[in-house]
């Protein structure tokens, strides 16, 4: 069994980063990071974005990206979009974005995300479940669960995934304007792309 087997590795790479068990019992010292994450995918294209607050500091960033032909074929979309493709790739693209987010903010700002709460806004609801519930029917949003709990694991941080409406979510724009003037440029948001 596919699920299995992705178990079994999952948990060979949390073994393998040498665990060490830790319980909190009181919250923590330092103000939670703010992240909101969006995909969207059309028949012309498919992209994402993420904004960060840092409410240690006042400081604002974020990310943009497009999937590309090799990203949409990983995500089991080989071929999209065409003319004549029915399925829509945004719930794997939501949750790559997540997993991408995680993986942008270690690289370039590991200090915001190490032993951190995280509350994290995304707006489409099967990524969300799956990530609440670690993990999904769906082999690239299963992928993306692990991906994105195997960097909070490595990053000591845990993140807490909420809801946001489409139309209340910041990063909206970013995602499909990609770093042209939207909500992240009027609220100081210091992009860049992936």
């Amino acid at each position: 069994d596919q699920s299995l087997r992705n178990a079994l590795v999952f948990i060979n790479l949390i073994l393998w980063s040498e665990p060490v068990r830790v319980m909190q019992l009181a919250p923590s010292q330092r103000k939670p990071l703010l992240i909101a994450s969006d995909a969207q995918a059309s028949e012309l294209s498919v992209s994402a974005a993420y904004l960060a607050i840092d409410p240690e500091d006042g400081t604002r960033w974020g990310a943009y990206w497009r999937f590309e032909a090799k990203d949409l074929e990983a995500l089991g979309y080989p071929g999209f979009p065409t003319d004549n493709e029915k399925r829509n790739p945004i719930g794997a693209a939501e949750a790559a974005a997540v997993a991408n987010t995680y993986f942008d903010i270690q690289y370039r700002r590991p200090d915001r995300l190490y032993s951190r709460d995280v509350i994290h806004w995304i707006d489409n609801t099967s990524s969300l479940h799956s990530l609440v519930k670690g993990g999904s029917v769906n082999d690239a949003i299963d992928r993306a669960c692990a991906l994105t709990y195997f960097k909070s694991f490595a990053n000591k941080c845990r993140p807490w995934f909420e809801y946001v409406a489409s139309d209340a979510n910041w990063s909206d724009g970013a995602s499909r304007l990609l770093g042209e003037g939207d909500f992240s440029h009027k609220h100081g948001f210091n992009l860049h792309q992936i």
